[in-house]
């Protein structure tokens, strides 16, 4: 029913048995994610945002900076995400605690590519005995093994036009500790350098 919204139970059709929405260190970014959308829908504020410079550098700092302290995140993993909007010839605007899917399905992005990042655990990592050491694990700061992690690491995704143009696995590390200059921010600064040089000029747009 168009209008109709739920802050409660119903609030992890979403991310039912996939993240936290269920319990109250998940329950809480979704309710203060509701009321952003809310706020966009009826009351026409803009997502909560910063301006930052668009070149890949400044991009990869913001992004480090905040997937070492965000809860969010880290609770909400694959679910709630951060957002950068990079329209060409203009700044970014980085956005905090957007529900990925609100994010498509909306176009907050509404002019230019995005990049979402988020938290997310590998594939069937809960399938697995920790304490089983026969099984191959991706080795802690590893950059060329980052795809195949699977505790938690940061995932980095261009999107554009509709489609998914790029991903960006960081390097995993147990610590959680994903500030290394050279494992973590240098490849992440080369990753945007890339998505960058793939888009039109504005004047071939």
């Amino acid at each position: 029913m168009p209008s109709l919204y739920f802050a409660g139970t119903l609030m992890q059709q979403r991310d039912f048995k996939k993240s936290t929405g269920g319990f109250i260190h998940g329950f809480r970014y979704a309710v203060r994610a509701l009321s952003h959308i809310l706020d966009e829908r009826h009351h026409e504020q803009l997502w909560p945002h910063r301006r930052l410079e668009s070149d890949p550098a400044a991009l990869a700092d913001a992004v480090v900076a905040r997937v070492n302290r965000s809860s969010a995140l880290w609770q909400q993993f694959g679910v709630i995400g951060d957002l950068i909007v990079t329209p060409s010839g203009e700044p970014a605007r980085y956005h905090e605690e957007v529900p990925v899917a609100y994010a498509h399905e909306r176009q907050l992005p509404d002019s230019g590519d995005y990049f979402t990042v988020t938290l997310e655990y590998g594939p069937d990592h809960d399938k697995v005995d920790p304490f089983d050491i026969t099984v191959r694990r991706t080795a802690q700061n590893s950059v060329d093994d980052a795809f195949d992690a699977a505790y938690l690491p940061p995932v980095i995704r261009h999107h554009g036009g509709g489609e998914l143009l790029g991903t960006h696995h960081m390097a995993e590390n147990l610590e959680n500790h994903w500030d290394h200059p050279e494992v973590h921010h240098a490849p992440l600064a080369a990753f945007f350098a890339r998505e960058q040089a793939r888009r039109p000029s504005p004047a071939g747009r």
